[in-house]
């Protein structure tokens, strides 16, 4: 008989947690090939794997809804201070460019802000793991499996691994500042006003 509902979760499980394929079948103790096997719905997995995946699977929580995009003034708006002052093009283009690096910023810092979430959800779910594996000296493979979990995990959410992150919110955000403040420079100007 083969698997139908179980591949589905174990790619989820990895997918949540951020595992590969390795790490997942080290903790429930069976090998990589049996997992892989088992997410195509080839093979099955044994009674005590699909407990610990369990475990795993009782941890995900759905994704909220992704956020409104903010509000940003209409371009015309924008646009109306450079029409009237040509000499304001380049500060209009500075405002553009700092929008385009900001975004670029914030995509390059996704797939870090990823990875600490997955460790964030693998760090709270330790204590359920340890709890998941049989006594010793049974789940010896699990065991180191989930020692090595550990010490990645508080790597991966240490003071040293959360500089890059950091750095990239925070030239992000000055970014956003300055275009803000371009925008709002832009927005202050009447027909009348002399731009310096």
């Amino acid at each position: 008989m083969k698997a139908t509902t179980y591949p589905s979760a174990s790619r989820t499980v990895r997918a949540y947690f951020g595992l590969k394929q390795n790490e997942l079948a080290g903790y429930l103790d069976v090998s990589r090939a049996l997992l892989a096997g088992a997410e195509i719905g080839r093979r099955e997995l044994p009674t005590a794997a699909l407990l610990r995946l369990a475990v795993l699977a009782q941890a995900i929580t759905p994704a909220p809804p992704p956020a409104a995009p903010a509000a940003t003034a209409s371009a015309a708006a924008g646009l109306l201070p450079v029409t009237l002052f040509p000499a304001l093009r380049p500060l209009a283009a500075r405002r553009a460019d700092c929008l385009l690096e900001a975004d670029r910023l914030r995509h390059a810092a996704a797939p870090l802000r990823r990875q600490a979430e997955q460790a964030r959800r693998l760090r709270a779910l330790l204590p359920a793991l340890e709890a998941a594996l049989a006594p010793l000296p049974a789940d010896e493979r699990p065991r180191r499996w989930l020692a090595v979990l550990t010490a990645s995990t508080a790597h991966t959410l240490g003071p040293a691994a959360d500089v890059p992150r950091a750095r990239l919110a925070a030239r992000e955000a000055g970014l956003r500042a300055e275009a803000e403040w371009i925008g709002t420079y832009f927005e202050n100007m009447s027909e009348n006003s002399v731009p310096f």
